[in-house]
């Protein structure tokens, strides 16, 4: 499977479920689905990367050029320059949904799905100042700040839901949500390491850590 966007549709799904006007418990459940198949398809790809990091040269699950060349990289190339390229069309994506937002048109999820285009449309610009990045190059700790912050965009959304949905009070779910990123950090740190793997860790990252607090501690049949 195309492990680059498996993440992303999953995201997209979930605002596409917020869009619904009409809050009934038929669309509640039709959004927990969402979530739990997107949750459920995120977990696996997570797991049979961290497999596959373990045998780069005979991967069992993905693609033996996504774990030479990277998130995008892994593919055809349509565009001379695809991270440039890719930073562009994300940045314009993120510019939509602040609009959507600004003018009351769409769900107020929509700041955050801008704040994770922008994020993304960031690590691309990155790389692409960045193509002759070697095959073993760490990340360095400047850029491990900057991951750590953008990560943070899925376990504070999570909070920020719980609280509203009065499923936490505003300290446990500070609590909740620097532990998520703690460990979401360490994942990157001592597992995946490599900057080139960074695009792709976000996108899963965000998935799990926005998605699977909603669904196991809010469910469908609550009213909030």
């Amino acid at each position: 499977f195309n492990s680059a966007h498996t993440s992303r549709c999953a995201l997209l799904a979930r605002w596409m479920t917020e869009t619904m006007t009409v809050s009934t418990p038929r669309n509640a459940l039709i959004s927990w689905i969402v979530d739990a198949i997107g949750t459920i398809a995120v977990v696996v790809l997570l797991i049979s990367w961290l497999i596959d990091l373990q045998t780069p040269q005979q991967p069992s699950y993905l693609s033996k050029s996504f774990l030479q060349h990277g998130f995008c990289l892994s593919s055809p190339q349509i565009f001379e320059d695809t991270h440039f390229s890719c930073s562009l069309l994300d940045a314009f994506c993120g510019f939509l949904f602040i609009f959507s937002a600004v003018k009351g048109k769409m769900p107020s999820s929509s700041l955050g799905f801008a704040s994770y285009f922008f994020a993304h449309a960031y690590g691309h610009h990155e790389l692409s100042q960045k193509s002759n990045t070697r095959e073993d190059e760490m990340i360095k700790p400047d850029e491990m700040i900057t991951l750590a912050c953008i990560l943070a965009i899925g376990p504070w959304s999570s909070a920020s839901f719980l609280v509203k949905s009065k499923k936490m009070s505003n300290t446990s779910a500070n609590i909740f949500a620097t532990v998520t990123l703690a460990c979401l950090v360490s994942i990157y740190a001592f597992l995946i390491k490599n900057p080139k793997f960074g695009l792709l860790y976000i996108n899963i990252s965000i998935t799990i850590s926005a998605l699977l607090p909603k669904m196991l501690l809010v469910g469908f049949r609550s009213e909030e």
